[in-house]
């Protein structure tokens, strides 16, 4: 088989644009992709960093193809990670770590490609393929909902497994409301990724899988209060990360929510955060309660359109209320501070403005699923109400 003779070039790039940061820390990394069997013209193949990626990258790579040779590289990287390889019809991801990698590409449908490599890219396929009967479980049962609520014709369901599900829907609803069949629904729809989640966990402790798992399942508060009782086994499972992997930002983000579970629940303290406005002047959480009975501390970003809606609610309500009986902060955690400048240069609310970035270290510690996210503290710095919409506000401070 004919080794292509793009490797030098490749290294000698990638080298250029790997970090100067993390060069101490770097991994090496090597890949070969291997072309067999083909009998119809290869598409072009693209290599590139996975979206999940932060930090250092690499630009996306062209790869020369040949029905009877193959591509190697080397070079270095962070921290583990997936990389994608895609043509204009398919893609696939595999992980990359200090172990060997070997893609092998028999057609231009890339998803039919054998992928061999370390543990931790064996279990990520195991994971891939779960998530993806976990996708089409998620879409059957948002079928028979729908056509519970009436939305469609009721219609005989084509297959068992429908069937099944119908029936556990009806084994939850008790009577035909529609509040009950939305809570049913809802339960089951976080049942089943909570499931494979605390599975990668249990069975595969220390893997980018279970950490992905994580990231896959759709965290809320609630999600997340209803897996407390699993604290122990995820904490523990949290311990078996190598140092690598803990540079990962997927793992780093499991790592932070695992810590937050069970936290700043209402009557908790809430953190004594204190970070920096435009002006450079400090603002802490503390300090704002020692002029103001009530804080609504609000997590927002720039590019959230549901957040500005609901501050400029907040506005329009902030002028009648006594500065002694309630305050605002917003807390920004939009990656790039000058995003930040810009949001609140076009909006200018009225209160003070402070940014972090996600990873920031006022927020290494607090758990943050969806934006918006508001906190209601009393003087004594406990949470009195989380999310409360303006209306609640009314009626609680009224």
């Amino acid at each position: 088989m004919k080794i292509l003779s793009q490797f030098t070039f490749f290294l000698a790039v990638f080298s250029l644009i790997c970090s100067p940061s993390y060069a101490q820390d770097s991994l090496e990394i090597n890949v070969t992709i291997f072309f067999y069997g083909i009998e119809e013209p290869l598409d072009t193949l693209f290599l590139s960093d996975h979206p999940n990626t932060s930090g250092e990258k690499f630009s996306k790579i062209k790869i020369p193809t040949n029905k009877d040779g193959s591509f190697n590289f080397k070079g270095h990287i962070a921290y583990p990670r997936e990389l994608v390889l895609a043509n204009r019809k398919s893609v696939i991801s595999f992980f990359v770590d200090t172990a060997p990698v070997s893609v092998f590409v028999a057609s231009n449908d890339l998803t039919k490609s054998l992928i061999s490599g370390s543990w931790q890219e064996e279990i990520l396929q195991r994971f891939t393929h779960d998530r993806q009967n976990a996708s089409r479980y998620q879409e059957d049962l948002y079928q028979i909902y729908d056509t519970k609520l009436g939305n469609k014709p009721l219609e005989e369901y084509s297959s068992e497994h429908k069937k099944k599900l119908n029936r556990q829907i009806d084994s939850l609803l008790g009577r035909e409301k529609k509040a009950v069949l939305i809570d049913a629904y809802s339960k089951m729809y976080r049942a089943y990724p909570e499931q494979m989640f605390l599975k990668y966990v249990r069975l595969y402790p220390g893997s980018y899988a279970s950490a992905l798992a994580l990231d896959s399942y759709s965290i809320t508060r609630e999600n997340l209060d209803d897996m407390i009782e699993h604290k122990h086994e995820i904490v523990s499972g949290a311990t078996h990360f190598s140092n690598d992997m803990l540079r990962n930002p997927v793992v780093n983000q499991y790592i932070r929510t695992v810590n937050s579970m069970g936290k700043h629940k209402v009557g908790d303290l809430f953190p004594n955060i204190s970070l920096e406005d435009t002006s450079g002047i400090v603002h802490s959480v503390s300090e704002k309660l020692k002029h103001s009975e009530y804080l609504l501390v609000d997590f927002w970003a720039s590019w959230c359109g549901p957040c500005i809606q609901k501050m400029n609610e907040i506005r329009d309500y902030y002028p009648s209320m006594d500065r002694k009986r309630f305050e605002v902060l917003t807390i920004s955690i939009d990656k790039e501070r000058d995003a930040w400048l810009r949001a609140i240069g076009e909006h200018r609310y009225p209160w003070v403005e402070v940014w972090s970035s996600p990873q920031g270290p006022q927020l290494s510690d607090f758990f943050i699923p969806t934006i918006p996210l508001n906190y209601l503290l009393g003087e004594d710095g406990r949470i009195v109400k989380i999310n409360a919409s303006i209306d609640e506000l009314k009626d609680f401070l009224k």
